[in-house]
């Protein structure tokens, strides 16, 4: 009971000082979870899809971790088929610049990069998108 509540305090404590303090060096946290776990056995099961990972913690413990993989070509910056679907759509009447403009107000992003208004940058991922997914336009890419 007494290495419970010891642990528990110590756990605290890190949580406090080191691991929630925008202050503490990354580098410091690194090193602590270093030293907290020996080894992590990876295995990458494709017919379900997913990296199948054991944690071997210093103590002896065993953390069994699923993730599920990302399917081929899609990750976080992969753009929404939704958005897509509007670009195609909004491609036949307006230029890249009211594309930016409209996709703003929605609140849409296209992958990584947000859209802003008159900004010559934010037109090239719709110029990408239409590119992409073959979709002709009256309007030029620039």
């Amino acid at each position: 009971m007494y290495r419970l509540a010891l642990f528990a305090a110590v756990q605290t404590a890190l949580n406090d000082a080191v691991w929630n303090d925008a202050s503490a060096p990354v580098e410091l946290k690194k090193r602590i979870i270093r030293t907290l776990i020996n080894e992590i056995v990876v295995d990458v099961n494709h017919p379900r899809a997913t990296i199948e990972m054991q944690i071997h913690w210093a103590g002896g413990v065993h953390t069994p971790l699923i993730v599920r993989k990302n399917k081929y070509g899609r990750n976080s910056r992969a753009v929404d088929r939704d958005v897509v679907e509007l670009v195609r759509e909004l491609a036949l009447v307006q230029p890249d610049s009211y594309i930016a403009s409209t996709l703003n107000r929605l609140g849409y992003q296209t992958g990584t990069i947000r859209m802003r208004n008159n900004c010559q940058v934010n037109q090239v991922p719709i110029c990408t998108i239409r590119q992409n997914y073959q979709k002709k336009s009256p309007y030029i890419c620039h």
